[in-house]
C-alpha cells in the first residue's frame, strides 16, 4: 500500500515537471515567434501615398493608382494616408489590399525618402529613365500628387521585366487600361452603398444604360460659381447629342433605355429629367460636390457627403454608353467598366493642341474655345489628358 502511494506522488510530480517543460517549450516557441515577427515586420518596406489638398476625386486616383502598381513593381505594402477633407476609410472600405493600416512610427530622413509629383510632367519625363528598381531602401517610400506619373514605366527599360513578372504587358501599361481592376483590388462600397447599388443595377436590369457627366466649373454645394468648363447652357447640347447618337441612330424606344446623369451642378440632373422624361431619367440628389473646394461642414457629414461622390462615380461602371466633359471625374469614371472605350464620347476642344500649348491657361477657359463631342477609342492618341 506504502509502495502504492509513493508511485503516484513520483507519477504526480513527473507529471508536473513534464507540464512545466511542456509550458516553457511553449513560452520559448511564442518568444522567437514574436522575436520572428518583429523581424519580419522591420524587413517590410512600404509605398506609402499620401494627399490631403492635391486636386479632386480623379486627380487624387491617379496619384493612388500610380502609386499602387509601383508598389507591386517594387514588392513594397501599400498604404494610403488621406485625411482631408476626410478619412479614406471613412467613405470607402478596403477590398482585396489593406491599405488602411495606421503608420504610427515619425518619418524621418533615415527612415523615409519622398516625391512630390506635384501635377510636374517633367518628372513623369525623369521617372521614363531612372532605375526605379533601386530609387532607395529606405523603409518608406512617400509619394504625392495628382497626375498619371505610372505611364512612365510604358518606357522604363529598368522595369520591363519586373512589369512581365507581374504579367503585365509593358507597351499596354497606361492607366485607363488597369484602372478597373486596380480600383477593384483596392476599394468596395460600404454596406449601404452596396445595397443602394444592388437596388440601382435592379432598376436598369433588362434597360440599355446611357450616361452623361456634366462639369460646368466650379460650385458649391452644387450651385454655380463660375462656368470655365462650359457656358451652363451647353448642357442641353449633351441631351441632344445622346439623342441623336443613341436613341435615333440605334431606334430604342422608351422601354430599352435609363438614363443617368451626375454633374457639379445640381439643376443639369432635374433639367435632364425634363427632357427625357422622369421615368427614363435615374440620377442622385446632393452628390454634386468637389473634394478639394466645397467643404465646410463637420467631419461626419464631409464624409457622407462623399460617399454620395464616390457613389455617383462606381455608378458610372455601369454605362452601356457615356458622354462626359474633359474632366478627371467623367473619364476616371468612364474608365471604370471592363471595357473603358466602350460608346465613350468626351466634350471637349476640336484643337487638341491648343491644350498641349498651355494646359493651365486653356483648361480653365473654355467659353470661347470651339468644342465638339469626340469618340474617344485610345486616350494616348485621342485626348490629351495628363
Amino acid at each position: 500500500m506504502h509502495r502504492i502511494q509513493t508511485m503516484k506522488i513520483l507519477f504526480g510530480i513527473f507529471l508536473v515537471v513534464a507540464l512545466i517543460n511542456v509550458v516553457n517549450y511553449a513560452l520559448k516557441n511564442l518568444e522567437n515567434l514574436f522575436e520572428e515577427k518583429k523581424e519580419k515586420e522591420k524587413s517590410i518596406k512600404y509605398l506609402v501615398y499620401s494627399c490631403d489638398h492635391c486636386g479632386g476625386w480623379a486627380d487624387r486616383l491617379k496619384g493612388i493608382l500610380s502609386s499602387y502598381v509601383m508598389a507591386e513593381i517594387l514588392n513594397r505594402k501599400f498604404i494610403i494616408e488621406f485625411k482631408q477633407p476626410c478619412p479614406l476609410e471613412n467613405i470607402i472600405d478596403p477590398n482585396h489590399v489593406k491599405w488602411n493600416e495606421r503608420i504610427v512610427e515619425k518619418y524621418n530622413e533615415d527612415n523615409s525618402f519622398k516625391i512630390d509629383f506635384g501635377y510636374r510632367i517633367d518628372l513623369i519625363k525623369w521617372l521614363e529613365k531612372i532605375d526605379v528598381l533601386n530609387l532607395t531602401d529606405k523603409k518608406y517610400l512617400r509619394l504625392t500628387g495628382g497626375i498619371m506619373f505610372s505611364d512612365a514605366f510604358v518606357k522604363n527599360e529598368h522595369v520591363t521585366a519586373r512589369l512581365r513578372e507581374l504579367d503585365y504587358e509593358p507597351s499596354k501599361l497606361y492607366l485607363p487600361n488597369h484602372l478597373h481592376r486596380w480600383y477593384t483590388e483596392l476599394f468596395k462600397l460600404p454596406s449601404q452603398m452596396k445595397s443602394n447599388y444592388d437596388e440601382f443595377k435592379k432598376k436598369v436590369k433588362g434597360a440599355k444604360l446611357i450616361c452623361a457627366q456634366v462639369r460646368v466649373g466650379s460650385s458649391t454645394g452644387g450651385k454655380s460659381q463660375d462656368e470655365h468648363f462650359m457656358p451652363r447652357q451647353n448642357a442641353r447640347l449633351y441631351w441632344e447629342f445622346m439623342r441623336r447618337e443613341f436613341l435615333e441612330k440605334q431606334n430604342m424606344n422608351r422601354s430599352e433605355y435609363k438614363v443617368f446623369v451626375t454633374s457639379d451642378q445640381e439643376d443639369v440632373k432635374v433639367e435632364a429629367a425634363k427632357y427625357f422624361g422622369a421615368d427614363r431619367v435615374l440620377y442622385n440628389a446632393d452628390s454634386s460636390y468637389h473634394f478639394d473646394r466645397d467643404f465646410r461642414q463637420e467631419n461626419d457629414l464631409r464624409c457622407k457627403t462623399l460617399q454620395k461622390v464616390l457613389y455617383d462615380f462606381q455608378l458610372m461602371g455601369l454605362c452601356d454608353a457615356i458622354v462626359v466633359s474633359h474632366s478627371g471625374f467623367g473619364l476616371f469614371g468612364a474608365f471604370n467598366r471592363k471595357d473603358p472605350y466602350k460608346n465613350l464620347f468626351v466634350y471637349t476642344f476640336k484643337d487638341q493642341k491648343d491644350l498641349e500649348k498651355d494646359l493651365s491657361k486653356i483648361i480653365w477657359n473654355r467659353k470661347n474655345k470651339e468644342l465638339e463631342f469626340r469618340r474617344v477609342k485610345n486616350l494616348q492618341t485621342d485626348l490629351y489628358f495628363i
